[in-house]
């Protein structure tokens, strides 16, 4: 659904979407400080992060985009949707996807597509694999062959593919099928990279659409052990790595002896690196203004630069005296 250099983390059931993308060059996002870039875009939407170099910014409303900066933006899916088609970042929707390698995420990516409507083309070395998948996932058309030869993916539509994901056990064959595809200008490129060391080698080359199951696990290890610490007032419910692990989305349930129920923002004290990024109440999302406020059973995104949160009264120093 978006482009291969943009990454989408989900809360709540998908009620908000977080988005990273980097900005291009002379776009509506340069130059341009996220007070005045929130009142140019009738989408209701928050630019929650900011990486530049290797600096981590939670930015307030005078702070200024420059061309390549990473961004974090936090909205409804609609309101992304609307938005990043609104500057150019979603132009044509896909309609047809190549995958590289037939592994179990290769057949459950296969599987979610399909039942999107998506066509799904699979190209395998492993002949029995390729006859399991063919039993498995009837609608997918199977390719038995070398993934890795330009000229078989040529063969066989790289060239009018709407997006490519490579899924192959090697990160260094992942690469440079994913540069191969952004050197035939497929729209969206994507490719699995387990290792760290390859993943910085992959950005430098220009790869922006990578996946990384040992980020998305050390994710979920994380979110483990702070849930089992001491968390009075609230519940870490879902978090994310952002900014290559220099920033931390972290979804809280807030409960009834939350110490800071229905105090307007404004008057909370946050700690340096700290931004409210969200309110999902009733499954209603809100992007939070100062004059909202907390609620028992609330789910609350918080952004943190620099420093690990256990509960979300970690976030707070203090009320602000009036």
């Amino acid at each position: 659904r978006l482009p291969s250099g943009i990454r989408a983390d989900y809360f709540a059931r998908h009620s908000f979407e977080m988005v990273e993308l980097r900005t291009k060059m002379n776009s509506t996002f340069s130059n341009m400080n996220v007070s005045d870039l929130r009142r140019h875009f009738k989408e209701n939407f928050l630019i929650c992060a900011v990486g530049r170099g290797s600096d981590v910014y939670i930015p307030r409303g005078d702070f200024v985009l420059r061309d390549g900066d990473l961004l974090t933006i936090n909205a409804a899916p609609t309101e992304i949707d609307k938005l990043l088609t609104e500057v150019g970042y979603i132009n044509k929707p896909v309609r047809n996807v190549m995958i590289i390698g037939g592994s179990r995420t290769a057949y459950q990516l296969g599987k979610i597509l399909i039942e999107s409507g998506i066509r799904v083309k699979i190209i395998e070395q492993d002949r029995d694999r390729c006859r399991q998948l063919c039993e498995s996932l009837p609608e997918a058309v199977v390719i038995n062959g070398d993934g890795a030869q330009g000229e078989l993916l040529n063969e066989e539509g790289l060239l009018t593919t709407d997006a490519f994901v490579s899924l192959t056990g090697m990160d260094e064959e992942n690469i440079l099928m994913c540069i191969y595809a952004n050197e035939q200008r497929v729209p969206r490129a994507m490719c699995k990279v387990d290792r760290s060391a390859f993943a910085d080698l992959a950005g430098r080359l220009g790869v922006e659409g990578l996946v990384s199951p040992n980020v998305r696990v050390s994710s979920l290890v994380l979110r483990y052990v702070r849930a089992l610490e001491n968390s009075a007032g609230s519940n870490i419910e879902t978090l994310y790595k952002l900014m290559d692990g220099r920033a931390e989305a972290m979804e809280f349930i807030v409960k009834p002896d939350f110490p800071y129920l229905n105090i307007p923002l404004y008057q909370l004290e946050f700690k340096p690196g700290m931004l409210i990024g969200g309110i999902i109440r009733d499954t209603k999302p809100l992007i939070p203004g100062g004059n909202d406020h907390i609620e028992a059973k609330d789910r609350v995104i918080v952004l943190a630069a620099g420093q690990n949160l256990v509960s979300l009264s970690d976030a707070i120093i203090k009320v602000k005296e009036s």
